[in-house]
């Protein structure tokens, strides 16, 4: 079982990298980024609700619970709650974040500066 930042980090971590390329000008990535950590989180549910963990003994097997960010290949492969698992998946979310914003500020850059050649009369052929 691997800590809940784990499974959030790497949730979050994979919906930054898809926004970030099929829709960098999403209006409410950030809220997308942080409905995707807690799904990430869904199937540890019972350790919040108790009460209720029987109701989810029968959705977490290893199948469904790769529904939910690969959460079960993830408890199956941090068996021990490592810490040093859980700073990696913060650590690769915090990459991932870096990498969209500035690989968004560099097409900003480029599409502006095309633009304003092209204004100008700077483009190919003058």
């Amino acid at each position: 079982m691997s800590f809940a930042i784990t499974h959030f980090a790497v949730g979050a971590a994979i919906a930054t990298l898809v926004l970030g390329v099929v829709a960098p000008r999403s209006r409410f990535k950030g809220t997308a980024i942080m409905a995707s950590g807690i799904w990430a989180m869904i199937p540890d549910v019972e350790k919040i609700a108790p009460t209720y963990a029987d109701r989810f003994d029968v959705v977490y097997d290893l199948l469904s619970t790769n529904l939910f960010w690969f959460h079960g290949t993830l408890d199956v492969l941090d068996p021990s709650d490592s810490a040093l698992v859980a700073a990696a998946a913060v650590g690769l979310w915090l990459l991932v974040t870096l990498f969209v914003e500035i690989s968004g500020f560099l097409r900003a850059a480029l599409a502006e500066r095309s633009t304003r050649r092209t204004e100008h009369g700077l483009g190919p052929g003058d």
